[in-house]
C-alpha cells in the first residue's frame, strides 16, 4: 500500500512538474517599436522620451523592438516642426483632442535646423530626406535595437523632436513614440554673480582673524582692506566671502569658475587671495578645512583693473557646493576688489 501511495505521488508531482516547464510567459502580442526609455543615455519626462547630448560630433536615438524580429523591420520616423502639451494631463501629443480647452494647451516647437545645427546621417539601411523631414531604418530579423545616426554640429541649447510612424508591417507603440533630442548649449550657467548694488545677504561673510573689518561693498565689487584709513593703519586679514549653495549640474563635459580680481592701489598691488571649495557650510570654525582649489596667490601691478581668473572645477560636477574667496596673508597695502563671479558647464 505505501509503495502505491508513493508511485501516486511521483507522478502527480511529475505531472505538476511538466506544466510549469511548459508555461511560456514571454510576450506574444504583435510586433511594436518605440523609443527606448533606459538605453542610449534616454530617459523619460511627461509621457515622452528625452534625450540631451553636450559633445559636437556623432551621437544616436535608440529605438528598440517590443519583442525580438523574426524577420526584417522597417521604422518609419518623422522630424516635426510641432507638438501640442496638455498642461492639465501633463502629456505631449500630435494633435489636440476635439473638445478640448484651449487654455490647457501649450504649442511647442522644433528650435534646431536641420543642416544647420545637427545632421541626420544615413547609411545602408536608412534613409533620411530634408526636404520633408521624414525618414526610416531598418532593424535586421534577430535584432532588438536599431539607432537613428544624428551629427550634432555645434552646441546652441535648441531641441527637435522625433515622432515615430507607423510602417506597413509594424506599428508605433504610441504611448513612447515620442522623443525630444536636446542639443546642449555652448555653457549653461549654475551661478553668476556681479555685486553691483551690494553684497546680497546669502554671501557668508566670515572675519577668521577677529578684527572686526571683514567683506564689504564698494563700487560694484566686493572688497576687503589690508589697510584702513583713519588713524587705523595697517591689518592682516583672513576675510572669507562664502558663496551660497551652487548646484552645479552633470550634463556638461567641463565646469569652471571665473571671477574678476584686482588690487585697490596700483601703488600697492600685492593683496593676496586664495579660493576653497566645501561641500558643507564654510563657517567660522571650519573655513581653513575646506578644500584648497587655488592658494595663496599675489597680485601685480598688472592688476590695478579687474582680470579675470579662471579655475576647473570639473571634479565637482553633479555636486552642490559652497565657494569662498579669502583675502589674507598680506598687510599694509590697501584693499583687494572682485567681481563678476560666474560658475558655468561647457
Amino acid at each position: 500500500m505505501k509503495n502505491l501511495l508513493y508511485i501516486n505521488f511521483v507522478i502527480l508531482l511529475s505531472l505538476l512538474l511538466s506544466g510549469c516547464e511548459k508555461e511560456d510567459r514571454t510576450y506574444q502580442g504583435p510586433q511594436y517599436y518605440e523609443f527606448s526609455a533606459f538605453e542610449n543615455r534616454q530617459g523619460t519626462v511627461s509621457n515622452i522620451l528625452q534625450k540631451e547630448n553636450n559633445r559636437v560630433g556623432l551621437d544616436s536615438i535608440c529605438i528598440q523592438l517590443i519583442k525580438t524580429s523574426t524577420g526584417n523591420v522597417t521604422v518609419n520616423y518623422e522630424i516635426v516642426q510641432k507638438l501640442y502639451y496638455l498642461t492639465d494631463k501633463d502629456n505631449y501629443v500630435e494633435e489636440v483632442p476635439a473638445g478640448t480647452d484651449i487654455s490647457v494647451v501649450d504649442t511647442v516647437f522644433s528650435t534646431a535646423v536641420h543642416g544647420q545645427d545637427y545632421v541626420i546621417v544615413t547609411g545602408n539601411n536608412s534613409s533620411f530626406t530634408p526636404g520633408t523631414m521624414k525618414g526610416s531604418l531598418t532593424i535586421p530579423k534577430g535584432e532588438y535595437f536599431g539607432y537613428i545616426q544624428v551629427n550634432m554640429l555645434k552646441k546652441t541649447g535648441k531641441n527637435f523632436y522625433v515622432v515615430l510612424k507607423d510602417s506597413p508591417d509594424t506599428k508605433a507603440n504610441k504611448p513612447t513614440s515620442i522623443l525630444n533630442y536636446k542639443i546642449s548649449p555652448d555653457k549653461i550657467y549654475y551661478f553668476t554673480e556681479r555685486f553691483l548694488t551690494e553684497i546680497p545677504d546669502t554671501w557668508t561673510l566670515i572675519d577668521k582673524d577677529g578684527d572686526g573689518y571683514n567683506w564689504e561693498y564698494y563700487k560694484s565689487h566686493a572688497t576687503s582692506d589690508s589697510y584702513r584709513s583713519g588713524g587705523v593703519g595697517a591689518l592682516t586679514p583672513e576675510n572669507y566671502l562664502v558663496s551660497p549653495l551652487i548646484n552645479i549640474g552633470s550634463t556638461m563635459d567641463k565646469v569652471m569658475l571665473t571671477f574678476d580680481i584686482s588690487a585697490g592701489d596700483e601703488d600697492y598691488p600685492e593683496e593676496n587671495y586664495r579660493v576653497v571649495i566645501s561641500e558643507s557650510p564654510i563657517t567660522l570654525a571650519n573655513c581653513r578645512e575646506a578644500t584648497i582649489l587655488r592658494d595663496w596667490t599675489e597680485l601685480d601691478a598688472s592688476y590695478a583693473s579687474d582680470k579675470t581668473e579662471t579655475i576647473d572645477i570639473t571634479q565637482y560636477k553633479g555636486k552642490s557646493v559652497y565657494i569662498a574667496f579669502v583675502h589674507g596673508n598680506c598687510t599694509d597695502c590697501y584693499y583687494i576688489r572682485l567681481a563678476n563671479v560666474n560658475v558655468f558647464g561647457l
